[in-house]
């Protein structure tokens, strides 16, 4: 996705501020909803969430927690690779963060009383999980406001580097999975949150934010 190269910190000049903020938050909520929903299913969470997850059960911390912590070392990377050329605006991303991350244990909370049992429950789940997942991509990044820290550390490794944005979020996807693989088996004995789920979304949200680009960010650039 080439857009957080294009506009990192632009805005429409056409929008308030206000709305801007708005949509923001709309698309956090909604893209949180689907990171929960998706790791209910239980049949293997998001690629960018695999190591949260993997962490949480290890350290016995909440899903939100531990996606917290994981964010602020991407934070800190952004700061380790871009020195001066780190924007003091950009330190809106820890409040941000916080946020998005209380409103996954929100939303876990929320749905823990949903029962998701079958196969076919399962999977209807982790299908409509990452159609939830692109909206709420999408919903953030119309805002035109900031990026969560992990999205804002793939960002900056491609200005580092000069690599293209997209090359360097998969490369980041893997390996988050990649570490989420070796602390589960490590310290849990298991592939923990990692499945068939998590192959389906590699693939299928990239997917979904283009069919739903259209509807939710018309005549807008990706």
């Amino acid at each position: 996705m080439t857009t957080p190269i294009e506009r990192p910190n632009g805005t429409d000049s056409g929008k308030n501020l206000l709305a801007q903020i708005l949509l923001l938050l709309t698309g956090m909520a909604v893209h949180t909803l689907g990171i929960a929903l998706i790791t209910r299913a239980d049949l293997g969470t998001t690629p960018i969430s695999t190591l949260p997850l993997t962490l949480s059960a290890v350290m016995g911390v909440t899903l939100g927690t531990s996606t917290f912590i994981i964010n602020i070392a991407f934070f800190l990377s952004q700061i380790a690779m871009l020195g001066s050329r780190f924007e003091r605006r950009q330190w809106l991303q820890l409040p941000s963060v916080l946020l998005f991350s209380a409103m996954i244990d929100a939303w876990m909370a929320v749905l823990s009383r949903v029962p998701v049992e079958g196969a076919v429950a399962c999977w209807s789940a982790s299908l409509l999980a990452n159609v939830v997942i692109a909206a709420g991509i999408l919903l953030q990044l119309r805002s035109s406001l900031i990026l969560q820290p992990i999205d804002g550390a793939v960002l900056a490794a491609s200005i580092v580097t000069g690599r293209a944005f997209p090359i360097i979020k998969i490369a980041n996807d893997v390996g988050c999975v990649i570490a989420a693989a070796a602390v589960g088996l490590v310290f849990l004995g298991n592939l923990y949150g990692i499945g068939a789920g998590t192959l389906v979304s590699a693939f299928a949200v990239g997917l979904l934010i283009k069919r739903l680009k259209p509807v939710l960010m018309p005549g807008e650039q990706l």
